[in-house]
């Protein structure tokens, strides 16, 4: 209830469309389907971002959205996959560093979604957001350090994660 309640919320407070975002990884509550739902029964939300990366939750989602809403997957490891379940959009922090490459994958290629999990793996081992940073950095791209409680990675670090990336567009 909760949840349905902050999305209700939300919609009062902007006309702007609104997306549930489901990442339980991070949060302690999700999203439900029989919120999502509710939600979508009321046109408060236009669409969905799941970023657990498992195909019976995609399906799940795109089985209550019935075409109604939008769907979009969000694991870098999980983009070939969702794609070819029919979602409607991939969003991902790695697809800002290497745009090509994911419209690779989305464009179906399982070559293009090996590469992305071989740097995820790398930006994981790193601690996540400071290894999307450094990566941001080899690209030229500078938005400064990270924020507690995350870490930066050492000069050293840096180096060796955009050796991973090098390859990538």
């Amino acid at each position: 209830e909760a949840v349905y309640q902050w999305y209700r919320a939300a919609r009062a407070q902007t006309t702007l469309p609104l997306y549930a975002y489901h990442i339980p990884q991070y949060a302690v509550n999700g999203v439900s389907t029989t919120v999502l739902r509710r939600l979508m029964d009321e046109e408060v939300v236009q669409g969905i971002k799941d970023s657990t990366g498992k195909a019976d939750r995609v399906q799940e989602l795109l089985d209550t959205a019935e075409g109604r809403i939008a769907v979009y997957g969000a694991s870098d490891s999980f983009a070939l996959r969702a794609r070819q379940m029919g979602v409607t959009g991939f969003i991902s922090a790695l697809a800002n560093i290497y745009p090509a490459t994911f419209q690779r994958i989305w464009n179906g290629d399982a070559e293009a979604q090996a590469a992305i999990d071989r740097v995820r793996t790398a930006v994981k081992g790193y601690g996540g957001i400071g290894g999307v940073k450094a990566l941001l950095r080899a690209k030229g791209i500078d938005f400064g350090p990270t924020r507690l409680p995350f870490g930066n990675l050492t000069a050293a670090e840096e180096a060796a994660l955009a050796e991973v990336g090098a390859a990538l567009d």
